[in-house]
């Protein structure tokens, strides 16, 4: 069947503080309306699509936003369920996202992350056709759901190693707290603070390591102390360079200081080229990393970090640790998706559209 219209609705698990009403969104890769009414939730205990209510909440209930988001197409387009999916439900996101960074940007109202798909437990699609004849719908629920309670997943192992920390009162190390960081951001797209917070965990680490070797080296071979000492003030033009971390000047102590025994160079080169630098270029130029970069930046930070972990520390011992990089692949679950595959009506096609049509948004959302 043709499809030229959609229509999209969802809860989004808080309020946001706009009034009640339709908003067309403009972007370089499609428009839409986004109709958004506020919700307070007084009933269904179950689940977050309904009425997402908190069982004993002193009030028994919730505040929150449905939204409904309409695509019109320029051409009608051949339903395919999993192009619905993930083209439609990631414009839909994206759309929610900028309305609430707007909203950041233009009021002091924040809030906790931008919306991902996991937020949102069940989604509901409605088809139109070029006569506005509805063909029907789909509902699909999330990848992820939002849980409280329950069975716990957590392996016996984990378990037993969690109760060990809090019965001991063990500090999370500032490395891992921030490489969780970096994983979080990842997670919740905030690639800039993900490229910081990886590099910034292997910065602490690589300094302790190096203060521990170096005050060792000291007092058996001093003129390779010296010679670190030159190299990583040799020559440092912009506050962007940080020669002191960087490959070429940090190998000579390791061999020296370890009888020439390190290995894995290759690991250590992809993180100067795709974590290093990619963190230099977003906190001293501006730069905005893509997904992808961001995942390398990540996937190569935790292959160093694994690498240099074992070498002897001063103030923590990270030979414990584990940072796989695989986490990375198996958080990302989200297909790619292609933006080209349809095209919605342009910014003023669609302010065109009757206000008629406006009124049976707000009739679908109640």
């Amino acid at each position: 069947m043709s499809i030229k219209e959609v229509r999209i609705k969802f809860n989004i698990p808080f309020r946001i503080d706009l009034p009640n009403s339709t908003y067309l969104v403009k972007t370089d890769s499609y428009n839409c309306y986004v109709y958004l009414l506020s919700k307070i939730s007084t009933d269904n205990p179950s689940g977050w699509y309904g009425n997402p209510r908190i069982p004993d909440d002193r009030f028994g209930h919730t505040n929150y936003s449905r939204s409904i988001v309409r695509f019109v197409f320029k051409n009608p387009i051949q339903f395919e369920e999993d192009k619905i999916s993930k083209v439609c439900t990631s414009y839909a996101l994206d759309a929610i996202n900028i309305i609430l960074n707007t909203c950041r940007w233009k009021s002091d109202e924040f809030f906790n992350h931008d919306i991902i798909r996991k937020d949102v437990v069940g989604v509901n699609y409605q088809f139109f056709d070029e006569n506005q004849n509805e063909m029907g719908g789909l509902m699909f629920s999330s990848k992820g759901k939002i849980t409280v309670g329950g069975v716990s997943n957590l392996k016996p192992n984990q378990i037993s190693n969690i109760t060990k920390h809090l019965r001991e009162n063990e500090k999370l190390p500032f490395v891992n707290e921030l490489v969780k960081n970096s994983i979080d951001y990842f997670r919740f797209g905030n690639y800039r603070l993900s490229c910081i917070e990886i590099q910034t965990a292997i910065e602490i680490l690589l300094s302790d390591l190096l203060t521990t070797y170096l005050t060792t080296l000291k007092k058996t071979e001093p003129e390779v102390v010296t010679a670190y000492l030159e190299a990583s003030n040799k020559l440092n033009p912009t506050i962007s360079e940080f020669p002191r971390y960087h490959w070429d000047v940090i190998k000579p102590v390791l061999r020296a200081a370890t009888f020439d025994t390190i290995t894995g160079e290759d690991i250590c080169k992809n993180w100067n080229e795709k974590c290093k630098e990619t963190r230099h270029k977003v906190v001293h130029a501006g730069h905005r990393p893509d997904k992808k970069e961001t995942k390398e930046a990540i996937k190569t930070g935790l292959d160093f970090l694994n690498l240099i972990k074992n070498f002897k520390t001063t103030d923590y011992d990270y030979s414990k640790e584990t940072f796989d990089s695989k986490l990375i692949d198996e958080i990302d679950d989200e297909d790619e998706i292609d933006e080209g595959s349809v095209e919605t009506l342009s910014f003023e096609e669609l302010h065109e559209i009757e206000k008629g049509k406006i009124q049976k948004l707000h009739d679908d959302a109640n």
